[in-house]
């Protein structure tokens, strides 16, 4: 009887390494493709939302004629501000009393409160439950709460869009994703920033 018939082949140590090298190779090429498609995706994710909580701010404003603002123009009782650096821009985060004004949600908690700013309770967008952190914020693919800012004086333009700018956006709403970096500095000038406006 002979052996040399029935022996399985084994790989040798050349053939073993070489496939490792073909492994290690393809992963090199597949990894960045991977990681931008996905930074792809979450780009796209935030372009839609901030349109989203765009057109939803327009419809509140079709519904009721005029914008959650107080006398002094300050958003259900919470200013527009500036760190004391004056590095932060101008803008609204789209935090839990904000997102229950859009979404028409019935809560009493203050600022908001549903009877006056939203007293019929419209639900003028629906916000994916991974959209939103622990305390009720809509927040972007990277983390960070949405910022908006209104025409708050009905002169159908935003011209406070950041410190130290002269930057006039003439939109009733502008919407913004500080990005990937989370940074909230100048927001005219941020490339990473999503927007819903363009310069």
């Amino acid at each position: 009887m002979s052996w040399s018939g029935n022996r399985q082949r084994a790989f040798t140590l050349v053939e073993v390494l070489a496939t490792v090298a073909i492994i290690v190779i393809l992963a090199g090429i597949l990894i960045p493709t991977i990681g931008s498609a996905i930074r792809k995706a979450e780009e796209v994710r935030a372009k839609s939302e901030v349109m989203a909580i765009e057109s939803a701010w327009k419809q509140y404003f079709l519904e009721y004629g005029k914008w959650p603002v107080d006398a002094s123009t300050n958003l259900m009782g919470g200013g527009v501000t500036y760190d004391a650096d004056e590095t932060t821009s101008a803008g609204i985060e789209m935090l839990e009393p904000v997102v229950d004004l859009l979404t028409g949600n019935a809560v009493t908690n203050m600022p908001y409160q549903s009877g006056i700013h939203n007293p019929k309770a419209q639900s003028y967008m629906e916000i994916p439950g991974d959209s939103l952190s622990q305390t009720g914020a809509f927040i972007d693919p990277w983390g960070s709460p949405y910022k908006f800012l209104l025409d708050t004086n009905y002169d159908n333009k935003i011209d406070d869009v950041g410190p130290s700018v002269d930057a006039i956006v003439r939109k009733t709403v502008i919407v913004w994703s500080r990005g990937l970096d989370g940074i909230d500095s100048n927001i005219t000038d941020r490339v990473d920033d999503i927007r819903s406006w363009s310069e």
